[in-house]
């Protein structure tokens, strides 16, 4: 149950961490294994998302350590509709999460991919990401400003 409702939200986010879907597979199945171990030390007062997400980033973090990753599209989450329009959301949001990758620092993407793609709120990403909740909404505000500033340049 845990595992169905989970991976493939981790499994997308790791996937923006690692940029290699098998990579990212791999990090989502030790971060699912790591929370059964530990649940004792889950507080129930939280949400378990966020606390799943925390154990996510933290492992996705320890790999970049220790392996080097080839540069990968990631997939951008699928929903129900006629093909032409989940291809063409699909190109969409891809263009999106690429410019986003492209001139955003790594955190400020962290942060707006777990608001937006993860649907995460700020305190959530907070602790997910170890900073302050103050410290997130500048993140994302940031992010959101300079995703608004490169689409003007480019529209010029």
């Amino acid at each position: 149950m845990l595992a169905r409702l989970f991976t493939p939200r981790l499994v997308r986010y790791l996937r923006r961490l690692t940029r290699r879907r098998e990579d990212a597979e791999d990090i989502a199945q030790e971060t699912l294994l790591r929370a059964v171990r530990n649940i004792d030390r889950y507080d129930p007062n939280r949400p378990f998302g966020a606390w799943l997400f925390t154990i996510a980033t933290r492992l996705a973090s320890n790999h970049a350590r220790r392996k080097p990753t080839v540069t990968l599209d990631a997939e951008p989450a699928s929903n129900e509709s006629t093909p032409h329009e989940t291809l063409e959301t699909k190109q969409e949001a891809q263009n999106i999460w690429a410019r986003a990758q492209r001139i955003l620092p790594a955190r400020q993407h962290m942060a707006l991919w777990l608001r937006y793609a993860e649907e995460l709120d700020t305190q959530d990403i907070a602790e997910v990401l170890g900073l302050t909740r103050l410290h997130t909404r500048v993140l994302l505000h940031r992010a959101r400003q300079a995703i608004l500033n490169d689409c003007r340049m480019n529209q010029r």
